[in-house]
């Protein structure tokens, strides 16, 4: 039995409704991968929050070192 023309969903619109899910949960993935990379980069390079944070002030302080 099949459905309706009214009631299929279009192949582009599903395709588009899993990249977003996946796109989000990549997201989701790397914030959490980042919160427990941070201490660990922050250990092995001696630098501070805002350096292994990526904050440009810190990064030219830092490279006039």
């Amino acid at each position: 039995m099949t459905q309706p023309a009214s009631e299929r969903v279009d192949p582009k619109l599903l395709l588009a409704i899993v990249a977003t899910g996946l796109m989000a949960f990549i997201g989701i993935f790397t914030e959490a991968m980042t919160n427990v990379l941070f201490p660990t980069l922050m250990e092995e390079f001696h630098i501070g929050t805002a350096v292994v944070s990526g904050s440009p002030q810190a990064i030219c302080s830092s490279s006039r070192l």
